[in-house]
């Protein structure tokens, strides 16, 4: 929430500490991600990345943060799937170690 005191706009601890979190996990998972783009091929670096919209949904939904929207069915049902094709795909991946790759 802004407060607004004679033009100058200011925050609440509340939203600072949100603030901070969120960048240092945006700027974490960056950082691990560039690192991780040495070793891993760019189709699982590609799947991976979409684990950042199942966080997405369940970061805006715990109430503890204030923000309390409430993700609709289709949204779930969306990420569940997603999560299930990570999953899926992991498994599979494990299982076959063949790596096609254009040397």
């Amino acid at each position: 929430m802004l407060l607004n005191n004679d033009a100058n706009f200011l925050s609440s601890n509340k939203n600072e500490a949100l603030f901070a979190t969120h960048g240092t996990l945006v700027c974490m998972g960056l950082i691990l991600y560039s690192i991780g783009s040495k070793h891993i091929p760019a189709a699982d670096l590609t799947l991976l990345s979409l684990t950042e919209v199942i966080g997405g949904i369940f970061w805006v939904w715990l109430p503890w943060l204030g923000i309390n929207e409430i993700p609709s069915t289709n949204t779930i049902i969306g990420g569940f799937f997603i999560f299930l094709a990570i999953f899926y795909y992991s498994m599979i991946m494990q299982s076959n170690r063949r790596f096609i790759g254009l040397n």
